[in-house]
């Protein structure tokens, strides 16, 4: 019978976790003046959305219209990591780029 509820934690038990020093990652390269300047109104007032469906999605024109659809109805300036031939007409609240890096966006808002 299976026994239901919070497992006991005994620190003999962790043995097998072994520390290997820090991970540390580079410091992020400010965003291209373009892309600062789109995100500037956002960073003051709403705040900014980043966007990535990573590298394996693959989304259809439908499904890209749809998110774009839902992304214009937000009063905040998106930054939408995405080739540009995907998506004609993209809502004026969004700027799209094929390789965005995460940490540059996130040092930039943050």
């Amino acid at each position: 019978m299976l026994k239901c509820g919070p497992i006991p934690f005994h620190a003999e038990s962790c043995v097998l976790i072994q520390v290997v020093g820090p991970i540390l990652a580079e410091e992020a390269k400010p965003l291209p003046a373009d892309l600062d300047k789109f995100l500037s109104p956002g960073i003051d007032g709403h705040g900014a959305i980043y966007v990535s469906m990573g590298t394996l999605a693959r989304l259809n024109a439908a499904e890209l219209r749809s998110m774009a659809e839902a992304l214009s109805a937000l009063p905040n300036p998106v930054l939408w990591k995405l080739d540009k031939a995907h998506l004609p007409g993209m809502p004026s609240n969004c700027c799209s780029h094929p390789y965005l890096l995460p940490a540059a966006f996130c040092a930039a808002v943050f």
